[in-house]
């Protein structure tokens, strides 16, 4: 699987469709997208980890609050994760372990994602066997 997302035109907002092999690799292209949408360019700070769970009552469900947990935590945290190890326990529940950089508070951040919308929503098993997702961000 050569293309790991790309973006989609969508008024007003930014559109994103994104590819996995399996769930779990769909959920990490996924953040990548989103991530290198966000941070444009490398940011000063120190390495860090974290580990995080998320919940979905669909794989829709568990797509969207795993984009919309790891934008809380850059948010809340200052924490931009760079390398994504995750595993989906069923269809609806992920855990894993981000590795990246904790930014101090002097930096500012780049914000060009206020949120991640359930508008156009989808995530389903494409022809081939993986998984395809479509998400919309705010911005």
């Amino acid at each position: 699987m050569a293309e790991k997302f790309r973006f989609l035109e969508h008024t007003g907002d930014l559109g994103m469709e994104c590819y996995g092999r399996d769930l779990a690799e769909l959920l990490v292209n996924g953040a990548k997208g989103m991530f290198e949408v966000i941070v444009e360019e490398p940011l000063p700070g120190s390495p860090r980890e974290r580990r995080i769970e998320v919940e979905g009552e669909s794989p829709d469900g568990l797509f969207l609050g795993w984009l919309r947990e790891l934008l809380f935590i850059y948010d809340v945290e200052r924490f931009i994760p760079e390398d994504f190890q995750v595993e989906v326990t069923d269809e609806y529940e992920a855990s894993g372990l981000l590795k990246g950089w904790g930014v101090s508070e002097e930096v500012m951040l780049p914000g060009p994602i206020k949120a991640v919308t359930y508008h156009t929503l989808k995530v389903e098993k494409d022809d081939s066997g993986g998984w395809r997702g479509r998400v919309v961000f705010d911005i």
